[in-house]
């Protein structure tokens, strides 16, 4: 069906491939977060949850100065900036942020390395999400273009979301199933000590003793792969997208192309508005009669 022809379009495969490494990315990114907190970084109870808390305001804090940039950017036409390198290259600057996970090596605490990664990583990523939106909306011109008054926008955003829901399972299986393998095994601390019939500070206390025993019975397997993820699997798939938004097939003359077509539809469809108003309003002809009174 319509799937199936739009899958047929180059350009769009392209940009699927881009939407599933990029959910790849960050579901792997967000999930591995709380094991890597745990496990890693060996920070438990109140103190894991007030971190935690501080990274989701760390990438607030760093994508809003991002957004007036990316906007003024994009709002503007720029024929002799290829859009797709430009990004590629800012997403590249991103690269870097591996090695800042190396600066407890230095001196530097593994909560300070983990914050500045991921808030470089953020920086160079934040620009995607504008880079996307203009992407998919060339595509579906040149879909419309090329059948004048065909439209499935619908059909083009159905596919997206699929291939991007595919990336996000696959993200939770590779940390969920990994770390079973990678022999994670932990208690359900909460619960053990409800049934226990702790209340207050013992309660506390109690859960607090079983997060760092969950910690301690821990194999270095578990630590090594929570590292993997994000040295290996989260940083292939910066690569990845960076290479693919590089390489996407609509810039240059080709973007030129579709720009104009488009305006000049846009110019012709505004110059027949009027006159469709016109004839409905019918302008020149008698006012219909008001209805008489009742009775």
């Amino acid at each position: 069906g319509e799937y199936c022809s739009i899958g047929r379009i180059p350009a769009f495969r392209h940009f699927a491939a881009f939407r599933f490494m990029e959910s790849l990315l960050f579901t792997t990114l967000l999930s591995a977060g709380f094991y890597y907190f745990s496990y890693v970084m060996g920070v438990w109870g109140a103190d894991r949850s007030l971190k935690l808390s501080a990274l989701v305001a760390l990438v607030g804090f760093v994508t809003l100065p991002m957004l007036p940039f990316w906007m003024r950017f994009f709002q503007k036409h720029r024929p002799k900036v290829n859009v797709n390198v430009f990004c590629s290259k800012v997403v590249a600057c991103g690269l870097v942020a591996p090695l800042l996970l190396l600066l407890p090596r230095l001196g530097a605490s593994e909560t300070t390395a983990f914050f500045a990664y991921v808030g470089v990583l953020q920086i160079s990523l934040t620009g995607q999400t504008f880079w996307r939106a203009n992407a998919l909306g060339w595509i579906i011109d040149e879909d419309c273009q090329a059948d004048l008054g065909r439209r499935r926008e619908a059909v083009f955003m159905g596919g997206v979301a699929l291939v991007a829901s595919a990336g996000r399972a696959l993200g939770t299986v590779i940390v969920i199933s990994g770390l079973a393998v990678a022999g994670l095994d932990v208690v359900g601390c909460e619960e053990n000590c409800r049934n226990l019939g702790l209340d207050g500070d013992q309660r506390k206390d109690c859960v607090n003793e079983c997060d760092e025993e969950n910690f301690l019975r821990q194999p270095d397997s578990v630590r090594n792969y929570v590292q993997f993820l994000y040295y290996g699997l989260v940083t292939l798939c910066q690569i990845l997208c960076m290479l693919l938004t590089y390489s996407f097939p609509i810039y240059g003359a080709r973007l030129d192309a579709l720009q104009e077509k488009q305006a000049t539809i846009f110019k012709s469809i505004a110059s027949i508005a009027p006159l469709r108003t016109e004839g409905k309003e019918g302008k020149g002809s008698e006012p219909p009669e008001p209805p008489e009174p009742p009775g």
